[in-house]
């Protein structure tokens, strides 16, 4: 099944002449992470990296579309990810949108187009999982007023067809535009992004990141694949044999997310930091009461010379 629907693909590309239009060579040694995106995902992907490989996970690859024109859309991503279905991979996250509401750059893509687009893409990657593996998608991220190549309200659109196809699917949604938002319009005065206002703490040109952007997609991320990454072991011709998890086992049946293993240290602390205040609080009580019901002792006197 998962061959034919990358077959399809393929010959849609084929069509379109988009063959071998991914932005980076295919390298890959062993699958084990796969982050499908466009510019605003490929961004964060030496954080995203910095923050797996500290956590224990290892070969993360990026995928997407290099070219300019319809092949740097939807259209053109299946020929991009077909040389990364040969592997079976513990998560792949992936994302799309941005590249389609560009139509001066990317030509025009229908919502329709964009909604069987998606699907054909998500269900080649769901083919190439690992026993046990996962899929996580990110929805697009908004758009400052001030940029005019593309517009907010078609990314909105797109994430809430997006959302819709995989209503009833199994995989975990990283929302990437609610988050964006919200911390935005935490800041004063920017309870207007993204209708009229532009957020510059986190998007440097109202679609990519600053610094603080691309860490703030990067840590989402990391957090839903740390919670979800099944290690492997790997033959010397990397086929996949998955083990159990060696790490982030904190529960039984899955893996605690960094920012729920956090909180339970965060808790831990202040409960022992509670538990040894109530301690020198009964010590210091217990010293300075007499006993109950008893008389206070009276140290005997010398007798007079």
């Amino acid at each position: 099944m998962r061959h034919a629907a990358a077959m399809l693909l393929l010959l849609r590309q084929a069509r379109a002449g988009c063959e071998g239009n991914c932005a980076a060579p295919i390298n890959v040694t062993c699958g084990s992470v796969l982050v499908v995106g466009d510019s605003t995902t490929d961004e964060y992907m030496a954080e995203l990296r910095s923050l797996l490989s500290n956590l224990g996970v290892g070969h993360v690859y990026i995928a997407h579309s290099a070219s300019d024109g319809e092949c740097g859309s939807s259209v053109g991503l299946a020929s991009c990810i077909e040389p990364y279905l040969d592997y079976a991979w513990s998560v792949i996250v992936f994302g799309w949108a941005h590249r389609d509401i560009k139509p001066n750059s990317y030509g025009v893509v229908t919502v329709s187009e964009y909604r069987t687009n998606l699907w054909e893409t998500y269900t080649s990657l769901k083919g190439s999982l690992a026993p046990g593996g996962s899929m996580v998608f990110m929805t697009a991220v908004p758009v400052g007023a001030s940029y005019e190549q593309r517009d907010n309200d078609d990314a909105k659109e797109l994430n809430e067809e997006a959302l819709r196809l995989f209503e009833h699917e199994d995989l975990t949604i990283v929302n990437h535009y609610d988050r964006i938002v919200q911390t935005c319009r935490r800041d004063p005065g920017l309870s207007c992004y993204p209708e009229t206002c532009d957020c510059a703490r986190l998007q440097s040109d109202g679609v990519h990141g600053t610094s603080e952007g691309r860490w703030h997609k990067a840590v989402a991320v990391a957090d839903a694949v740390v919670s979800l990454y099944i290690p492997t072991d790997f033959s010397d011709d990397c086929s996949p044999l998955v083990t159990q998890p060696k790490i982030y086992n904190d529960r039984p049946g899955g893996e605690l997310a960094l920012g729920s293993r956090l909180v339970l240290c965060l808790a831990a602390i202040g409960a022992l930091i509670l538990l040894n205040a109530c301690l020198v609080v009964a010590l210091c009580r217990r010293r300075r009461k007499p006993s109950e019901g008893g008389t206070p002792t009276v140290r005997p006197t010398s007798p007079s010379l």
